[in-house]
């Protein structure tokens, strides 16, 4: 009997990951929660992890003839616009070929796709594929409609010819006057999950070869292995896995000095590495980076919003009146809720009012 594991990669590395192992019929026969410490997972002929949708970019795109190599490279010059990352730090993923119509095609991050990766290699689980969370749902019934489902603090969505995870507040504005229908029984999340599992529409995998020798794309992956690989750190027990952990560390700190030889003059490259890495776009971009500040504002009495400077592909910039020291960690424990985060860079008193500037970023 053939048996698939579905797993749901969190967005937070620190949380436990579900799982569940299920036959061609639907029928579940494995349950549980990625552990270290837990007993040794059981049997299956493939493995398929379904990642945050936030962090995937789903279009469908009318692609020329030609290899899926070649038609990958189209679809990055066709997204351009739309990508803050250079095109040889992304993963591009194709859907099933259509005969008539646009073509499905998924990007992501490398670094996050290798983030994911390592997050699994802790618990000694290597993934076949990932799928965004979105592209888990069944397709709309009409060209009216929109499926929805709640993954943590986020909402993915997904219609004909559309697939997007979005903060709450933006799925109205996100929807555009189509309905949106919460998929809403158990049972039927369940089986959807796995049939996308068996037969996903897309799945993000890395190249065979993969060439992270140089550069920052490089520094960013060693350095993320160092921070996010809970094997390597968080779990390392006895000799072996803590002289794996330094090793790494050695490692990144050259690859990172060898990006940029300022950095050997400090003591810690990597962390400096990681530091520069960390002022990154919010996942969303400016406007639901704007929607998640109101939002993390809206409960702080007194507090208003002086100035809004938006950038895309930038932190989104604001100066933020409050009355309160602590509102600005209130502010920032409710955006990282949304995987973002307020860094201050810089607060005084005003005629008795407090006045910061901040950074709204990406979470590390």
């Amino acid at each position: 009997m053939k048996l698939v594991r579905l797993i749901l990669a969190p967005c937070d590395g620190a949380e436990d990951a579900p799982y569940l192992v299920a036959n061609r019929a639907g029928q579940v026969v494995e349950r549980g929660l990625l552990s270290v410490d837990g007993p040794p997972l059981g049997r299956a002929d493939r493995t398929v992890a379904v990642v945050p949708g936030v962090d995937v970019l789903v279009r469908w795109l009318d692609l020329p003839a030609g290899s899926a190599a070649q038609q990958g490279a189209a679809a990055l010059w066709a997204l351009a616009g739309d990508l803050a990352t250079p095109a040889d730090r992304l993963v591009v993923a194709l859907g099933r070929d259509a005969a008539l119509g646009p073509r499905m095609v998924a990007v992501a991050a490398r670094a996050r796709l290798e983030s994911w990766i390592d997050y699994l290699a802790a618990f000694g689980v290597r993934a076949d594929a990932f799928i965004p969370d979105c592209l888990a749902l069944p397709e709309a019934a009409s060209e009216d409609e929109l499926v929805s489902l709640t993954f943590g603090s986020l909402v993915a969505l997904r219609g004909r010819a559309f697939a997007a995870t979005v903060q709450p507040e933006l799925v109205e504005l996100v929807s555009s006057g189509r309905s949106v229908r919460p998929l809403e029984d158990p049972q039927a999340v369940e089986q959807a999950l796995i049939a996308a599992a068996w037969s996903p529409s897309v799945s993000l995998t890395l190249p065979v070869s993969r060439d992270i020798r140089r550069g920052w794309r490089t520094a960013a992956a060693l350095a993320a292995g160092v921070v996010l690989s809970p094997l390597a750190i968080t779990f390392a027990a006895g000799a072996r896995d803590h002289l794996a952990a330094v090793d790494l560390e050695k490692r990144a700190a050259a690859v990172a000095i060898e990006a940029d030889p300022g950095l050997g003059r400090l003591p810690d490259p990597t962390a400096a590495y990681l530091d520069r890495a960390s002022a990154a776009p919010p996942p969303g971009g400016p406007v639901a980076a704007a929607a998640a500040l109101f939002t993390a504002l809206e409960p702080i009495a007194g507090a208003d919003l002086d100035i809004v400077v938006a950038d895309a592909g930038a932190p989104l910039k604001a100066t933020v009146g409050h009355s309160e020291f602590g509102d600005m960690r209130a502010v920032d424990a409710t955006l990282r809720r949304h995987r973002m985060t307020a860094v201050e860079t810089s607060t005084i008193e005003d005629g008795g009012r407090i006045v910061s500037d901040i950074s709204v970023e990406g979470a590390r």
